[in-house]
């Protein structure tokens, strides 16, 4: 089992993956899984962010900057 790809997987889950997942999947497989989650999270993050931007923008303008502060944006 090559440690660079299982190592990118435990990056990208953030713990280490189980060791069934490990033992089930080839190094390229393993490799794969982690690059589709990096990518569902980077989708995610802009999601996230469009929507945060759109209820924002639905806001009165008077009360957008005090919210932004609020809530970090």
């Amino acid at each position: 089992m090559g440690k660079d790809a299982s190592g990118a997987l435990a990056r990208e889950l953030r713990q280490t993956p189980p060791a069934g997942l490990l033992k089930a999947l080839k190094e390229d497989e393993l490799d794969h899984l982690a690059q589709a989650i990096h990518a569902q999270r980077r989708r995610q993050t802009a999601a996230l962010k469009a929507a945060g931007d759109e209820v924002l923008n639905n806001l009165p303008r008077l009360v957008r900057g005090a919210v932004k502060r609020i809530v970090g944006a």
